[in-house]
Formats: C-alpha cells, sequence, structure tokens
C-alpha cells in the first residue's frame, strides 16, 4: 500500500492496484446496484444507500467501483457483439416499427395519436 499519503487512502487502494472514489456523498456500483455513500466503518467499508432505495448496506471498500459518469462515453457505449443474436433481431424490429414515427414531425405524430382515440 505505498504511494499513498493516510490510511484513509491507503483503504481506499484496491487489489488491482486503482483506487476507487468513495467519498461521502459519491455515487459507488456494487455489483449491478448504485449506491450512494453515506458514511464510513472504519478503514475497509462503507454505509450507503442504493439509489432509490431507503436500506442501508455495509460495501467493502474493496469491491466499491465508482460509477461512470454520463460524460464518460466509452463507459456506456455498449459492446454489441456481446448481444445476444435473438436480442439484436428483436431490437431492430421494433425500430423498423418506431422509425416512421421518429422522422415524422411533431404535428402528424401527435394527429396520428389522436386519431386512434376518435
Amino acid at each position: 500500500m505505498m504511494g499513498t499519503h493516510c490510511l484513509h487512502c491507503q483503504s481506499q487502494r484496491r487489489a488491482d492496484g486503482s483506487q476507487a472514489q468513495v467519498d461521502t456523498g459519491s455515487t459507488i456500483r456494487w455489483g449491478a446496484r448504485r449506491f450512494v455513500v453515506v458514511d464510513y466503518v472504519g478503514l475497509d467499508a462503507v454505509i450507503a444507500r442504493e439509489v432509490g432505495k431507503r436500506k442501508l448496506e455495509r460495501i467493502p471498500v474493496r469491491v466499491a467501483n465508482p460509477d461512470r459518469t454520463p460524460g464518460d462515453r466509452a463507459a456506456w457505449t455498449p459492446d454489441l457483439v456481446s448481444i445476444p443474436e435473438g436480442t439484436w433481431e428483436g431490437a431492430v424490429k421494433r425500430f423498423k416499427s418506431l422509425k416512421p414515427l421518429l422522422e415524422m414531425d411533431r404535428t402528424k405524430r401527435m394527429l396520428r395519436v389522436l386519431k386512434r382515440f376518435v
């Protein structure tokens, strides 16, 4: 744990050498869920609340991953090769049915929706 200036920073050092951002109020990921850090428990864990929930969880710092920011384009760009073929075909089919509505101007789109109810 060399290269850090205090015990707090050493506690944030992860096994792979990266450093998790686990400041109070920061957003982290634990598994597939997002949490907001509320407090620290010693040097090796944080207390965090899942976004949109009330329950508090104790999360080890070594497994807390910094949340991706919307500005991090590479982090949010999906790997399309990993999408199963059936799922991709379903998405293409839905897109083809929605494409005319997306290309239509707002007034025409609204008139089309209203015609269903008349």
